[in-house]
């Protein structure tokens, strides 16, 4: 099965097991909130970004959860302009990210401990980065200033994964997620900025991409 398959499965399964656990008793404390440190492997690119975020959710019951987040990812490094066709190129490490996703969250939780399925869509905003130019472009090298176009980007999001959380009092809890990032990128894609750059854009429109995140939460 392909992955997109994979990931509408995953879907419908959380969905159905959020409708079947319905009239599960609700929970003693419905909302929770929690602040993590972030880390987003981008696929295709010689990228490590590293960031932090807060979390939203509310159970709807004891099996059943909606939730949003959002995260940001600091520009991860400096590209020296002697590595670039221009001085003025970006590239995508360099470039502050944004991630907002909301979705649903499936599961299990014990006295202390609790083990969750989770599924959600949203969009990745890029600053400022080097994209190819819509228009023609002379082949030839370096390739002229007129083959590159800097902007802003939306960026598809979405994402599968599992949650491990682990309650430290009443109250507060610590959690782990491991996630699978679905991330669709346009056509024409992002630009090799300069001679020494042949892993900074990505080798497909559509990449899936480890992400990991750990923090500490309230529930109330």
């Amino acid at each position: 099965m392909k992955p997109k398959g994979y990931g509408l499965s995953l879907i419908a399964i959380v969905l159905m097991t959020g409708v079947v656990h319905a009239t599960q008793n609700e929970p003693d404390k419905k909302w929770r909130a929690d602040a993590h440190f972030a880390l987003l492997q981008f696929s295709g690119f010689d990228l490590v970004n590293p960031g932090f975020g807060v979390r939203a959710g509310r159970n709807i019951n004891n099996w059943f959860a909606l939730e949003g987040e959002v995260n940001i990812l600091p520009r991860a490094r400096s590209i020296n302009v002697t590595n670039k066709f221009y001085p003025d190129l970006t590239a995508a490490e360099e470039a502050t990210k944004t991630q907002l996703l909301a979705g649903v969250k499936v599961g299990k939780h014990w006295e202390r401990m609790g083990l969750y399925a989770k599924a959600r869509s949203g969009f990745l905003h890029v600053g400022e980065v080097t994209y190819h130019s819509s228009g023609a472009c002379v082949a030839v090298y370096p390739p002229p200033r007129g083959c590159f176009e800097n902007r802003r980007q939306f960026l598809f999001n979405f994402d599968v994964g599992g949650i491990l959380e682990v309650r430290t009092s009443d109250r507060s809890f610590v959690r782990f997620d491991l996630t699978d990032s679905t991330i669709h990128y346009p056509s024409p894609g992002l630009a090799v900025i300069g001679p020494n750059r042949p892993n900074s854009i990505p080798t497909a429109n559509t990449t899936h991409n480890l992400g990991v995140t750990a923090g500490v939460g309230f529930r109330f």
